[in-house]
C-alpha cells in the first residue's frame, strides 16, 4: 500500500461513511428498518402524539384564560378612565359654565386636548350598597359585577339597577341588567 491511501488526506477508520453509503442508508436501509419496526413503534408514537396534543391544548386553554383576565382588567381600567371624562347618557348637552367647570376644563385641556370635564350633577338618593344582593358592590369593577348579575332574581336586579343609576351609572352594568330583565 502507498502512503496516499493511508495518509492524513486519504480515508481512514475515523472518517465515517462515504457519500455512497449515506445514500444507501437513506434510500434503502432506513425505509427497510422503519417497515420492520413500524408495528412495534406505532402504538408508542400514537401515545406520544396524544400526550403532546393534550399538553398543547392545556397550555392553550391556560393562555386564553390568562389573556381574557388581562383584557378584562385593562378594559375595566380603560372604562373607568374614560367614564371619568365623558358624560353619561343622562347628562345634558351643555353643562352650566361656572368657575369650577372652567378650571376642570383647563385641567382636562392640559392633560388631554379635546376632552372636557363633566360637571357634577346632584345625585338622587337610591338604595344603600349594603342592601344589595352582591356583597362589597362598591369595590367591584364592572367586569367583576357582570357575571354575578346572572344569578340574581328580578327584584335584586332592580335594586342593583336603581343603585347603579343613582351612583356610578356604569353603562356596561345597566345594559347587562336590561338584557337580563
Amino acid at each position: 500500500m502507498s502512503d496516499e491511501a493511508t495518509g492524513p488526506t486519504g480515508p481512514g477508520p475515523d472518517d465515517g461513511p462515504g457519500a455512497a453509503e449515506q445514500l444507501a442508508d437513506l434510500v434503502l436501509y432506513v425505509p427497510l428498518g422503519l417497515a420492520l419496526e413500524a408495528r412495534r413503534l406505532y402504538p408508542e408514537m400514537a401515545a406520544r402524539g396524544r400526550r403532546q396534543i393534550l399538553f398543547t391544548r392545556t397550555i392553550g386553554k391556560f393562555a386564553v384564560r390568562r389573556g381574557r383576565q388581562r383584557v378584562d382588567d385593562l378594559l375595566g381600567t380603560g372604562v373607568a378612565l374614560v367614564s371619568a371624562y365623558l358624560p353619561t347618557g343622562d347628562a345634558p348637552e351643555s353643562a352650566p359654565e361656572d368657575a369650577a367647570v372652567e378650571t376642570a376644563d383647563n385641567l382636562a385641556d392640559d392633560r388631554a386636548p379635546g376632552l372636557r370635564a363633566v360637571a357634577d350633577e346632584p345625585v338622587e338618593s337610591g338604595p344603600d350598597a349594603g342592601d344589595l344582593a352582591i356583597p362589597d358592590y362598591d369595590n367591584l369593577s364592572a367586569f367583576q359585577v357582570m357575571p354575578r348579575l346572572e344569578a340574581l332574581d328580578p327584584t335584586d336586579l332592580d335594586a342593583v339597577r336603581e343603585y347603579e343609576e343613582s351612583t356610578r351609572g356604569r353603562r356596561t352594568i345597566l345594559n347587562k341588567i336590561a338584557q337580563l330583565s
